[in-house]
C-alpha cells in the first residue's frame, strides 16, 4: 500500500498501467511486421486500411498457406490487431489515408517537439 493514503495501491495500479501499455506496444509491433509483409506482397496502406479483419484474415491464410489452417485463432487474432493498428497508430493512419499532407505535418510537429 501507499504510505499516507489508506487503501490505493499506487505501486500496484502503476504496474497494471505499465502492462497494459507494455502489451499495447507488444501489439502494434506484431501488426506492423503483418502489415510489412501484406505491403511486400503488393498491397497498400490504402487498401489494408479499408479491409475488414475477416478480410485481413483471409490474405494472412493465402499468405501462410497450410500452416494457417492449424493457427485460425491466431490469425483472427493479429488480423484484429492490424485492423486496431492502422486506426491507432497516428502516423500509420495517416499514411493509411493516402494523405501525404497531413503525415508531413505530424512529422513536422513530432521533431519540432522532440
Amino acid at each position: 500500500m501507499f504510505a499516507g493514503i489508506p487503501g490505493i495501491d499506487l505501486p500496484g495500479a502503476n504496474a497494471e498501467l505499465v502492462g497494459s501499455q507494455v502489451m499495447d506496444a507488444a501489439k502494434h509491433r506484431i501488426s506492423l511486421a503483418a502489415i510489412m509483409r501484406l505491403v511486400k506482397t503488393g498491397h497498400t496502406l490504402v487498401e489494408l486500411r479499408a479491409m475488414s479483419s475477416k478480410e485481413m484474415a483471409i490474405l494472412f491464410h493465402d499468405l501462410w498457406g497450410e500452416s494457417a489452417d492449424k493457427r485460425t485463432k491466431s490469425i483472427h487474432k493479429i488480423a484484429v490487431d492490424v485492423h486496431s493498428s492502422l486506426r491507432q497508430l497516428r502516423d500509420l493512419n495517416r499514411l493509411a489515408q493516402d494523405d501525404d499532407f497531413e503525415f508531413a505535418r505530424d512529422i513536422n510537429q513530432y521533431f519540432a517537439q522532440n
